[in-house]
């Protein structure tokens, strides 16, 4: 899973556009900033044929650093992927040791419920910064 946003740098204009603005401020400011954002192995997030939205099984919810000249490398150790993932909000429990559970969430669900997972990180990131150094927590991790 290194660096998986590179073909979403050189395929998507949206994508581009946001990096840049983003690297713009940081580079102009000297100034490094934290961002949130999701990560997807496919570079790109569409529609299914059937106009459905689906969230890909390899999106990740994500913390990217862009340092004080405004580059942001996405690898492994320099972006955060969420770890502990929270139940109906970025996965759905149960699908082995509970399926009814699952069974049940996905028929109430949205139709996209059973396609609909997000992979948990796999490291704890220490980011780098000119005077110390931080890891962080995103939303509700501590929880569970």
């Amino acid at each position: 899973m290194d660096a998986l946003n590179r073909s979403a740098l050189a395929e998507d204009q949206e994508f581009r556009d946001v990096y840049g603005a983003i690297s713009e401020i940081a580079s102009e400011n000297h100034l490094a900033l934290l961002t949130a954002g999701s990560i997807t192995a496919t570079g790109k997030t569409k529609p299914a044929p059937d106009g459905i939205y689906r969230v890909p099984g390899e999106k990740r919810n994500t913390a990217y650093l862009f340092d004080r000249d405004g580059q942001m490398d996405d690898s492994i150790g320099h972006r955060y992927d969420k770890i502990h993932l929270v139940p109906w909000g970025e996965f759905i429990p149960g699908k082995v040791s509970m399926p009814w559970l699952y069974n049940l969430s996905v028929e109430l669900g949205p139709k996209y419920y059973s396609d609909y997972t997000m992979a948990p990180g796999e490291v704890l990131t220490v980011f780098h910064l000119r005077k110390n150094d931080t890891g962080l927590a995103i939303r509700h991790a501590d929880l569970f």
